[in-house]
Order: C-alpha cells, then sequence, then structure tokens
C-alpha cells in the first residue's frame, strides 16, 4: 500500500515539475520528460518508431527528448541493454513520462490526446489483465501441484478472461472509431478479429483516420484477403526474386506446386527445409515444384537463409511481413504454413505435413 503511495506521489510530483518547466515549448515540438527510478542513472534510454531513433542518458533518474513528429506516432522507449520496453503514442505537445520501479510495462504517460484514448483503452481492460496475469502466476508456481481438474478451470477461466478482453476491445473501437487507438487497434487484430468485423468496423471510421498508415494497411489488407478454401480456384500473384526480378506465381506453377510460407527468423520452418529439400529433388523433374513466400523484411537475412539452407527451389518475397501480399491472399497467421494447388489451379490441401505431401506426389507423379 505505502509502495503504490509512494508512486503515485512521484507520478504527481512529476508531472507538476514538467507543468513548472521554464521552457515553454514550440507548439508543433513534442517534449518527453520522464522520471525513472535511480537503478537506471547514468544508462541511455532510446526514442524509437519507424522514422525517428534517438538516445538520451539518464541523469538525476530524468531523462527528455524534443523533436516533431508529423502525425501521432506510434513510439516505444526501452533502455537497449534489456528487453524493457513502453509502447505510448508520440505527439507535438507535453509529454510525461514515469517509470515505477524501473518497470517500464507499467510505466506511466501522460500525452495528448492520442495517448489519453489509449490510456482510456487500458483501463477498460485492465483488472481482467491483472487477472489473467494472477491466474498464469498461480499455474506457473503451483503446476506440479494441480489436479488435471484444477488445470483445467485454470485455463477455462483464462480463455473466459481473454474472450472478455477481445469483446471490451472490439466495444471499445466500436465506440471511438474515429482515434488511432482505434484504428492501430484494429488493424493488429484484423486476421483474428476475420475480415467480416474488420470491414465492418473499419467502414464506420471518418475518412481522416482511413488516410493514416494503419488506415492505408487495413485498406490494403481488406482488398487483398480472401477466405480461400480447399476445392477452391487459387489467386495469382506476383513478387521478387532474389535477384530483384518480379516474378508471377501463374508463371511458375506445375502438376502440383506448394506455396510454402516462412521466414530467416522461423525456427520450425528453418528445421522443415531439409525434408522439404529432399521431396523437390525427388519430384520436381516430375512436375513438383515449391514456391517459398518469404515474410522478411532484411534482404540480406533472407538471401543468407537461403543460402545457408541450399534452398533449390524458387524464392519470393515483398519485404513486407505480416502485410505480404500472398501472405494476406492466402489469410496466413501463422508460420511455417502452406497450400497445395494442382496443375487445374485448384486448392487440394493445406497445411500438409512432409510425410503427407509424400505420399500424394508418389501416388500422383508415378
Amino acid at each position: 500500500m505505502f509502495n503504490n503511495t509512494r508512486i503515485m506521489f512521484l507520478f504527481i510530483l512529476s508531472i507538476l515539475f514538467f507543468s513548472c518547466s521554464e521552457k515553454k515549448i514550440n507548439s508543433i515540438q513534442f517534449k518527453i520528460s520522464g522520471i525513472t527510478d535511480s537503478i537506471y542513472n547514468g544508462s541511455y534510454v532510446f526514442l524509437a518508431n519507424d522514422e525517428l531513433l534517438d538516445s538520451v542518458q539518464i541523469v538525476d533518474n530524468r531523462f527528455d527528448f524534443m523533436g516533431t513528429v508529423k502525425s501521432p506516432t506510434y513510439s516505444r522507449i526501452f533502455i537497449k541493454a534489456t528487453s524493457e520496453t513502453k509502447w505510448f503514442w508520440l505527439e507535438n505537445t507535453k509529454i510525461s513520462f514515469f517509470i515505477p520501479d524501473h518497470d517500464f510495462s507499467n510505466a506511466m504517460v501522460k500525452g495528448g490526446k492520442a495517448q489519453e484514448m489509449a490510456n482510456l483503452h487500458y483501463t477498460k481492460n485492465e483488472s481482467l489483465f491483472r487477472s489473467i496475469d494472477s491466474l498464469y502466476n498461480v499455474y506457473s508456481i503451483k503446476v506440479n501441484e494441480l489436479s488435471l481438474e484444477e488445470k483445467g478451470h485454470i485455463r477455462a477461466l483464462s480463455r473466459s478472461l481473454s474472450d472478455r478482453t477481445i469483446k471490451n476491445t472490439q466495444d471499445f473501437v466500436r465506440t471511438y472509431p474515429n482515434c488511432y487507438e482505434s484504428i492501430l487497434t484494429l488493424n493488429a487484430n484484423r486476421r483474428s478479429w476475420g475480415s467480416e468485423m474488420t470491414d465492418n468496423l473499419f467502414s464506420k471510421m471518418a475518412d481522416s483516420i482511413k488516410e493514416t498508415k494503419y488506415g492505408k494497411l487495413l485498406k490494403r489488407y481488406l482488398s487483398l484477403h480472401s477466405n480461400l478454401e480447399i476445392g477452391d480456384n487459387y489467386i495469382d500473384f506476383e513478387q521478387e526474386n532474389m535477384y530483384g526480378e518480379i516474378v508471377k506465381f501463374s508463371d511458375l506453377k506445375k502438376k502440383y506446386t506448394l506455396i510454402e510460407f516462412w521466414a530467416s527468423w522461423c525456427i520450425p520452418c528453418r528445421e522443415s527445409n531439409p525434408k522439404l529439400m529432399e521431396l523437390h529433388r525427388k519430384y520436381n523433374k516430375d512436375g513438383f515444384e515449391i514456391v517459398a513466400i518469404s515474410l522478411d523484411e532484411n534482404k540480406q537475412k533472407w538471401i543468407d537463409a537461403i543460402k545457408k539452407d541450399q534452398l533449390e527451389w524458387i524464392n519470393l518475397t515483398d519485404y513486407k511481413f505480416n502485410d505480404n501480399a500472398a501472405a494476406i491472399i492466402y489469410n496466413v497467421n501463422g508460420i511455417p504454413d502452406n497450400i497445395l494447388i494442382d496443375e487445374e489451379g485448384v486448392i487440394v490441401n493445406r497445411k500438409v505435413d512432409a510425410k503427407t505431401l509424400e505420399v500424394k506426389l508418389e501416388s500422383d507423379l508415378y
């Protein structure tokens, strides 16, 4: 109780300190004024987003950043040597940043309108998050003492709490459609919520929100996404090979073509490559092809993985991670994943394992 009171007192004190600062900042600039626990004295704290990377040293438990952003930008503050990070909305205004007991994940941020809505969003689920964390801690600590019935009860309760957070989050987006927090949240959950709900919520948003970075990503997603199933015809696409050439998928398909979704950083993907290579070498001459679509963003890491794994099949990417066009078209929610297409262009299998694939090829190609 005393610790929580101390934290709140320091946070209020920090806000008063920031508001009484002698230097008045320009109305088109941001100024982040942070207070941390003394453990971080002398360390460097970083501010980062897609367009910015800056760092300052913490002195006397304080740090400051100043600059300009074109519009509210989802950003993070972190200490490079640790995994501690706090995401927040960076806006051209005064922003107070207080880190209680060097706990970045629970940092208190007070800023502009976008951050105000983010804080409101968090409060909708705060108690549920704490309940889920408590269940996780109980399960982790007492896992060997719990009966099967007790474990099942905890898992069921956890799922119920998670479902409630999802509903609360959807209600938030529905209630406050025209804020940056809502468009960010909708884009982040587009796959798990499904295209129908995503499209419905997106349609209620103002044009100004739809033209933000996340709004444009959602427009692209909704225009590309399809609910293809086994028995449906494939949808064509084109991407870049490792030599920078644009290649069209329809020019590559054979009697059987496996579209394999992977990435250099995906360990299960890399582990499955040797067996797939065996099948490719054995059946390629008889009409089997693999077209591997990487979700990599870094070209060199992608190429290095291709060379290290000695991947002789066709490798393509558009360097857009989860926004890879082919991954959106084929509703890829995690990797590894794959689609098997026959010579007529019909999808005949999904998430097919190497053993099942081998039986199929051995039966149909010989």
